[in-house]
């Protein structure tokens, strides 16, 4: 890629233009984690078929265990240069080679993380060490594809970015389809399954690294650098968002019962799969706003926000709205007769998909703008609320009462990002425009 703006159209000038350009950058995104999420599904639901009880749940901790890891060893970095790159127009290879030191300096942490989560996906058994070593190395390479996939972000390269993942989560099934195909046994294939697992990540990891190095430049102009402090912010929204649909099953065993927590299981993991679209709503943002922030576009800012709002939302709603109609459907089919109770918990949290939508692009323009402290205020206070909420329903009323605690955060997140939008983004903007 050149340097020069004359052969290559600014990530400004990209940004600009017809609506129908944010809604193709949403939907290559979409498609691209929609067609993973379908891979992974069908990989563990062939390993929960060929694997035995055990094996499958060391597959699943073991998985879990490796993006976890990755999670923490990125610390928000992935996030930071996204907006980063977008703001500053690019990267050198002198800025990649500062992350990957930033990113060296953080190795021990990841270890931590790997090892504790290694060892609880053993359960307490003698460990699989050979299984164990790829999940460990599908953590690596999980954790460095962050990178060149922040850049192809950063650049308003969506839908490579989201084919690069795809393709990787399909190509995890390569070798299980091979086996399948060619009758070997894996009845006992852990291993198989983890390697999978690795072939995927790595498979990944290099399409995004050729993806990228032609984005990355030579040379840049003198600027701020991209530090551990600064990657704070993004580090804690990462891991409190994360924790948003982990502490609520465990709160609603500790405060009602295990039993009840059944009923409510189903619904709080198919708000983990359609998070997917809030959270692609917000890797489309970041960085486009990102790039107009950086030109003080404010006008067209304000559009590509409308934008992505109205379609966000009327997706969601009709989602939710199939949902709550389907929802006895649903549950039949997915788990079967005797889990009656679990359809109202999942028809009133299926309601948090339009409010997460309506929020997305704004808490994107507060991050953009460089309030990315910002956004961990807002949701340290929704997670105490979530947690009050939980304590004063959960006793009484059981799953439903978890699922209404769960949906009443996102009123709580939506009130103080409008208060931070209007606060620092709104007033900027004007600033901007009198100059």
């Amino acid at each position: 890629m050149s340097d020069t703006s004359e052969d290559t159209p600014s990530v400004s000038n990209r940004v600009r233009g017809t609506n129908a350009q944010v809604y193709r950058h949403y939907a290559w995104s979409l498609s691209g984690d929609l067609s993973g999420k379908v891979a992974i599904a069908l990989l563990t639901l062939l390993a929960a078929r060929r694997l035995g009880p055990h094996p499958f749940a060391t597959f699943v901790t073991g998985w879990a265990a490796a993006l976890f890891a990755a999670t923490v060893w990125d610390a928000g970095l992935s996030l930071l240069i996204t907006r980063e790159g977008a703001a500053s127009g690019g990267f050198s290879w002198a800025d990649v080679s500062h992350v990957l030191r930033l990113r060296a300096v953080l190795v021990p942490l990841w270890l931590a993380a790997i090892s504790a989560s290694l060892v609880a996906a053993s359960g307490g058994e003698a460990p699989a060490w050979g299984p164990l070593l790829l999940f460990a190395l599908a953590s690596i390479s999980n954790a460095t594809s962050a990178i060149p996939l922040a850049i192809l972000r950063s650049r308003l390269q969506f839908g490579r970015a989201a084919a690069v993942l795809a393709v990787g989560k399909w190509a995890a099934l390569l070798p299980i389809a091979v086996t399948l195909f060619a009758g070997w046994d894996v009845s006992r294939g852990l291993t198989l399954f983890a390697a999978a697992v690795l072939l995927g990540e790595i498979t990944s990891l290099i399409g995004a690294i050729i993806l990228a190095a032609p984005l990355v430049r030579a040379a840049m102009p003198p600027r701020p650098v991209v530090s551990l402090r600064a990657a704070l912010p993004w580090a804690a929204n990462s891991f409190i968002t994360v924790s948003f649909n982990r502490y609520d099953v465990l709160l609603l065993a500790i405060l009602s019962s295990v039993s009840q927590v059944a009923f409510y299981a189903p619904a709080t993991r198919l708000q983990d799969a359609l998070s997917v679209f809030p959270a692609t709503l917000g890797l489309v943002a970041l960085p486009a706003l990102a790039a107009l922030w950086r030109n003080k576009d404010t006008a067209q800012m304000r559009r590509t926000i409308a934008t992505l709002t109205i379609v966000g939302v009327c997706m969601a709603t009709i989602i939710a709205a199939l949902t709550t109609l389907l929802a006895p459907e649903l549950i039949r089919i997915g788990l079967g007769a005797g889990y009656e109770q679990a359809v109202l918990p999942l028809r009133i949290l299926v309601w948090f998909l339009p409010l997460s939508a309506a929020v997305t692009p704004m808490l994107m323009a507060i991050t953009a703008s460089g309030g990315a402290a910002d956004v961990t205020k807002v949701l340290v206070v929704v997670l105490a609320c979530a947690i009050l909420l939980h304590v004063v329903l959960d006793p009484h009323w059981g799953a439903v009462g978890a699922s209404w605690a769960s949906l009443g955060r996102e009123p709580v997140l939506l009130v103080g990002v409008v208060w931070f939008y209007r606060r620092r983004y709104a007033r900027s903007s004007a600033a901007m425009e009198r100059h």
